[in-house]
């Protein structure tokens, strides 16, 4: 799995030096990964998932729908039911609306990301209103907008107002 994760973090370098700005990328492609279809794996023993592999997860969605109120990785959800889905995976428990989430985890410094934490933006004013996975390389994958569905995009595309750590 640590295999997987570098190549990802490989490709996204790349789009990065063909990519600089700064708008939606598209995301790399990767192998079936072991954690995903081995029937032993089991998603209650959290501390068996890294950030790079909860990317991998959350990225093979890109592509699929954005539903305002939606529950589903693949037939729509929005951006915090997207976060909440991902980490529902591997047996962790989210808040459902993005401006609860930023009391889930640990707070993380913006300077400190690493690959799988949540990267909480305001909505204009004070209040949180928008939730992402943080991939690396300054990278986001999230359910974004009605047209763009869930897509990769830079990560300082607005300010974030604050980073969360769900995984220790």
């Amino acid at each position: 799995n640590r295999i997987i994760a570098a190549e990802i973090l490989a490709q996204q370098q790349q789009q990065n030096n063909n990519n600089n700005s700064g708008g939606t990328v598209k995301p790399p492609s990767f192998g079936a990964s072991s954690y995903l279809t081995d029937p032993s794996y089991d998603p209650a023993f959290t501390s068996k998932v890294s950030g790079e592999e909860l990317v991998a997860y959350a990225l093979q969605f890109v592509g699929n729908p954005y539903v305002w109120g939606g529950n589903s990785l693949t037939n729509g959800t929005d951006c915090s039911g997207f976060t909440k889905l991902v980490y529902a995976n591997f047996g962790y428990t989210l808040n459902r609306v993005s401006s609860d989430q930023q009391y889930n985890g640990t707070a993380v410094d913006i300077n400190n990301l690493q690959p799988g934490d949540i990267l909480l933006y305001s909505n204009g004013g004070y209040a949180i209103g928008h939730a992402a996975i943080y991939i690396g390389n300054g990278q986001i994958v999230h359910a974004s907008t009605e047209s763009t569905g869930i897509i990769v995009s830079n990560a300082y595309y607005r300010t974030p107002a604050c980073a969360r750590r769900i995984i220790n």
